[in-house]
């Protein structure tokens, strides 16, 4: 139970990332994003973030 506890936080983390990542154009197109440091801040975290965990999880697959 806790092994299936740690992969279910896991993948909540890839699924919120995604999900930021599929929000960030959107956020763009209405004007939230209004300069050009926080387009970039935001894109390289919200991309930054899915692929770094992404990668992590299946690397943690892989291993254990």
């Amino acid at each position: 139970m806790k092994r299936f506890r740690k992969h279910v936080i896991h993948v909540l983390q890839i699924l919120f990332a995604l999900a930021m990542c599929i929000l960030y154009p959107f956020w763009w197109a209405n004007g939230y994003l209004d300069t050009a440091y926080l387009k970039i801040a935001v894109g390289i975290a919200a991309y930054g973030g899915f692929v770094g965990s992404l990668v992590w999880y299946l690397q943690y697959r892989k291993n254990n």
